[in-house]
């Protein structure tokens, strides 16, 4: 049940984790200032994957009217065996539902707190993710 209703923001996880039925538009998502590598990442996922229409944007400071979503905290990985590649995978982080795709902090919370002794990988990544909305 956990695996059904976690999801990242990455490669993998954007198709499922990003649509939202009130947006009209493309996808969009909005990188914070100073994560150069989320942008480059973001953009290269955009271009390798036109079918989802990807519009990668800088997190504007002020409130726009243009909907998207919020990059979320990612971890540099290495391919096994190969010390030179580094990706970037999305950090895990808990929906309160089926019919939901996006990070909602106070529901997270709570999905965090009941699940310290068995899933501890996905709290971790709610964690971060909390302190990377923070910063």
């Amino acid at each position: 049940m956990v695996g059904h209703l976690t999801r990242r923001i990455d490669t993998d996880g954007i198709e499922s984790a990003a649509p939202d039925p009130k947006m009209k538009s493309s996808l969009r998502i909005y990188i914070p200032p100073g994560i150069p590598e989320q942008f480059d990442y973001y953009s290269t996922v955009a271009k390798e994957r036109p079918n989802l229409q990807l519009d990668v944007q800088w997190l504007p400071r002020g409130m726009n009217h243009k909907p998207g979503i919020l990059a979320l905290d990612m971890e540099i990985t290495q391919l096994e065996g190969q010390t030179q590649i580094k990706l970037l995978t999305g950090l895990p982080f808990m929906v309160p539902g089926d019919r939901f795709n996006e990070l909602y902090n106070w529901d997270a919370c709570f999905c965090a707190l009941g699940m310290l002794d068995t899933h501890f990988h996905i709290v971790k990544g709610i964690v971060k993710t909390f302190i990377f909305e923070i910063k």
